[in-house]
């Protein structure tokens, strides 16, 4: 287990990581939006995101994405 949490860590600390997750997720979104899958990546767009809670009766849903 230690042989992945110690790279995972260190790749996490290092100053590049943000960057490269976002071109990583960049790369991968137009791979898929333009696949076989692309009608499924554009009804996720569509859909709709709810966050709240149950107890106190708060809930916020927004889009993905605004358009």
């Amino acid at each position: 287990m230690n042989k992945i949490i110690v790279p995972f860590n260190r790749f996490v600390k290092s100053s590049n990581s943000a960057s490269f997750l976002l071109l990583f997720a960049t790369v991968l979104a137009l791979m898929i939006a333009n696949s076989p899958w692309s009608i499924y990546y554009h009804e996720l767009l569509k859909s709709e995101f709810t966050f709240g809670f149950l107890e106190s009766g708060f809930e916020l849903t927004e889009p993905f994405l605004y358009v």
